[in-house]
């Protein structure tokens, strides 16, 4: 199978380009990452990263405010979108192959012109309070966050990527200029542009994004793994349904039994197929929804098992989740299980891969944060290798009884009942 081509370029002040063709496409998408985060604020800073990437769309010397930008891209109908997490801040722009140049100085402008005026920073301080509302009153999202509090308690990586109210209110203009300051900074940035570009892309590149300076890179604080008994969160909410997300502290992101996981995930809830979707909603109609999937953290991870199910059934639920926990763990999984995951991801990957939107993520984000890069067909490859054994020695790791951890959204106020269940 022939390898996707790629080209990797290291400016002078460190930050990475990543040019990848697809003469097959009528796109062109410009990705650019940086190495910053909840996990790297303190905590008068928390939720100042997601605040910083709502204000670089605010406007630019050149463009002056939000709808001058929004104009902009909407008159060539380009897709435009930022987003934060524990590790990273990504900015894209996506459009038809001959817009490239603009999107890329768009891009560049945004990051480096912003005008962080003071109405808009007030303004934008509302509009994120009730981005914390939305996420609150939407259970099946808000379940995510609760459990990341679970397991990594008042730290950096527990905390809310979003922040905090109290928190928010207090910033000024000033705390957002020396954020970007310390933290967007050329060597800590990858810029993949995926699609059909022209042969002046790298030039353009140069000129547009090679004044970001270069500077040292702040470290996060480690976790400490502590656990030594179950754990329950219980939020409190009047719902027509409990939420209920149940898993184990895992690997981090370059472990060798990173595709194990991947696999085990697709078997045990990654598919109408899966074992926990036939046994909670075909089997039973306990749920509409329910899902496992494993997170990737530099130093941590975790797997969870994610269901939406009626109030009085709660504890049934979470003891048929259990189960499918032992019975993997005693029993491992089939051959034909393997089978039909590993063709799974490999089909889901393929076609993600048509976009030239995944094909710089997929790329960017290796480069970021495992610092090399695996081609989709490397990435495939490695997917096919994976053999049973190692998806046993991954259960064997991690679904240990004294690291399991339970957060539910509904009326639930008994919170020994559900660690009882634990045991």
């Amino acid at each position: 199978m022939r390898k996707t081509e790629y080209q990797k370029i290291i400016l002078p002040q460190e930050l990475r380009l990543l040019l990848i063709p697809m003469r097959e496409t009528r796109a062109v998408t410009a990705y650019l990452v940086v190495g910053t985060g909840s996990r790297y604020e303190k905590r008068q800073e928390n939720g100042l990263s997601h605040f910083l990437e709502h204000l670089f769309f605010k406007g630019t010397k050149k463009r002056p405010t939000a709808l001058d930008l929004a104009k902009e891209l909407d008159s060539i109908g380009a897709s435009y979108n930022a987003f934060t997490s524990e590790e990273m801040t990504g900015f894209y722009a996506q459009a038809e192959a001959s817009k490239q140049s603009l999107i890329l100085e768009i891009l560049a402008d945004i990051l480096q012109n912003s005008l962080f005026q003071l109405e808009e920073i007030e303004r934008e301080k509302g509009v994120i309070i009730e981005e914390i509302n939305l996420y609150q009153d939407t259970p099946n999202r808000y379940i995510y966050d609760l459990f990341k509090q679970l397991l990594y308690g008042d730290s950096p990586l527990g905390r809310l990527v979003i922040g905090e109210p109290k928190t928010i209110l207090k910033w000024q203009k000033k705390d957002l200029l020396d954020y970007r300051a310390k933290h967007y900074l050329a060597n800590r940035m990858v810029l993949a542009v995926a699609g059909r570009f022209s042969q002046e892309a790298e030039k353009e590149i140069v000129s547009l994004f090679g004044s970001f300076k270069k500077g040292s890179v702040l470290a996060y604080t480690p976790i400490q793994e502590k656990q030594k008994e179950p754990a329950v969160s219980l939020f409190w909410k009047q719902t027509d349904q409990a939420h209920l997300a149940l898993g184990y502290r895992s690997i981090k992101r370059s472990s060798p039994l990173r595709y194990a996981q991947e696999l085990l995930s697709v078997i045990l809830g990654g598919s109408m197929s899966s074992r926990l979707f036939i046994e909670l909603r075909e089997k039973r109609g306990l749920c509409y929804h329910v899902s496992a999937e494993p997170w990737y953290f530099d130093d941590t991870g975790a797997f969870l098992v994610y269901a939406g199910v009626p109030i009085q059934k709660t504890e049934k639920a979470i003891r048929l989740i259990l189960k499918e926990f032992e019975r993997v763990a005693k029993e491992g999984v089939t051959e034909e299980e393997l089978k039909r995951a590993k063709e799974f991801v490999k089909g889901k990957f393929a076609l993600r891969m048509e976009s030239s939107y995944q094909t710089a993520v997929f790329f960017a984000e290796q480069e970021l944060l495992l610092k090399e890069i695996k081609t989709p067909e490397e990435e495939m490859e490695a997917i096919e290798r994976v053999q049973r054994k190692e998806i046993q020695e991954l259960v064997q790791l991690i679904f240990q009884s004294n690291q399991l951890n339970l957060v539910l959204i509904g009326p639930f106020e008994n919170k020994e009942k559900f660690k009882r269940l634990l045991a």
